[in-house]
């Protein structure tokens, strides 16, 4: 099976086994003005690499799409590439199409130093074949919206079509920070609410700003029915606070709409306190609902291992398996001291803890306090330093693709 690169001249392939696969529609197999017309439009969308699978009759078997982003992992600005468009043709599927996609894909992440994959599976066991974890875990609230705290203090503002992106940007990347896997917004990516007219659109965008004029949340509110009763929701994809205060001052705009809607949604990261931030948890409320928003693996494990936050100071050696990336593979000296990484080598030692890629990436980024992981796999820390490294963190996917 060889694997390319699309270009012009072959992306017509792949749009058609994603169209058959997904029972969708394209006309990049018409040519002519068709086709233009369709690269033009796909072009715009920035669809980042796109990879092919070839058999070796010279037909296109598979594919999938690589999506650049810049992302928060342990407080360092990280390259991340999030898989989509992963399609084979139904007649030609559990042949190695994607799965030799996924080695060409993920090598040249590590050449491009992108050390961190994302994507949003149909099937975590097929995507854990490739070493992807589940990660980002979000509560999902329904509360009356007369439940939502009311605040005195700070301004709201309705965002309206042709207003500047920057306020709302600086409370994304504020709200990123606290999360790994969260994307670094710049300006180009913000473009999208300029667009965004209360007046001819089914949701209404504000931003609420502290004591001082300091702009600390933002939220689209949208209609919707539960239960045969008005309600409003949150899109998470539209909701970001910069603190504890800011998620208060914003969700008190949904009691404002208390009158006519009965009901808000929202999401929370899964560790977030929110029975500190709301003033009625009543007995009933709020409706929860545990979800997970992707699954991601970490691509190059010394640089992740030389940017990660560590617990005080001390040594370990982790012994890795990664069966996509035979480089990751190995045993790796982690020395810290005063919470930063002061080397990794290779070495002969002892492992004090042996994981496979997909166990090593959900734990380097958070998603699990490290007792309750050995309890479950039946393990035992050889060494008490792993406490220093692997720890709870939070962890959030909020980009689609």
């Amino acid at each position: 099976m060889k694997v390319i690169q699309t270009d012009r001249d072959n992306i017509a392939q792949a749009e058609m086994i994603s169209a058959v696969a997904f029972f969708g529609q394209t006309d990049f197999h018409l040519g002519g003005e068709q086709f233009e017309r369709a690269y033009e439009k796909k072009k715009d969308s920035a669809w980042g690499r796109t990879y092919l699978a070839i058999d070796d009759a010279g037909n296109a078997v598979s594919t999938i799409a690589c999506n650049d982003y810049t992302v928060n992992f342990d407080g360092n600005n990280v390259k991340m590439s999030g898989i989509g468009n992963v399609a084979t043709c139904p007649h030609r599927r559990r042949q190695g199409g994607v799965r030799a996609c996924f080695a060409r894909a993920l090598a040249d992440m590590v050449e491009q130093r992108q050390y961190l994959s994302t994507l949003h599976p149909f099937s975590n066991s097929y995507y854990e074949k490739f070493g992807y974890a589940s990660v980002s875990p979000v509560v999902k609230y329904r509360m009356p919206t007369c439940h939502m705290p009311y605040i005195e203090g700070g301004t709201f503002r309705l965002f309206e079509k042709g207003g500047s992106v920057e306020e709302l940007r600086a409370v994304w990347n504020r709200f990123a920070a606290h999360y790994n896997l969260m994307s670094v917004r710049t300006a180009e990516e913000m473009v999208k609410y300029r667009e965004y007219d209360p007046y001819h659109s089914d949701r209404q965008l504000y931003i609420y700003y502290g004591p001082g004029g300091v702009p600390k949340a933002y939220a689209a509110f949208k209609k919707v029915e539960y239960n045969g009763r008005p309600s409003i929701e949150i899109p998470p994809e539209d909701f970001a606070f910069a603190d504890v205060q800011g998620l208060r001052g914003i969700l008190s705009i949904a009691g404002r709409f208390s009158a006519t809607y009965e009901y808000v949604t929202f999401e929370l990261p899964q560790e977030f306190p929110v029975e500190l931030c709301l003033p009625e948890i009543v007995l009933g409320y709020p409706a929860m609902e545990k979800r997970y928003c992707g699954m991601a693996r970490v691509t190059a494990v010394e640089p992740i291992l030389k940017m990660a936050s560590y617990r005080g100071s001390g040594c370990v050696v982790l012994e890795i398996e990664d069966g996509m990336l035979p480089q990751n593979s190995g045993c790796f000296e982690v020395r810290f001291d005063g919470g930063a990484c002061s080397s990794v080598s290779q070495t002969d030692r002892t492992p004090d803890l042996t994981v496979n890629i997909q166990d090593f990436s959900a734990l380097i980024l958070g998603m699990y306090d490290l007792g309750a992981y050995l309890d479950a796999r039946g393990l035992s820390a050889g060494n008490a330093d792993l406490y220093k490294i692997f720890y709870r963190k939070g962890c959030l996917l909020r980009d689609f693709f």
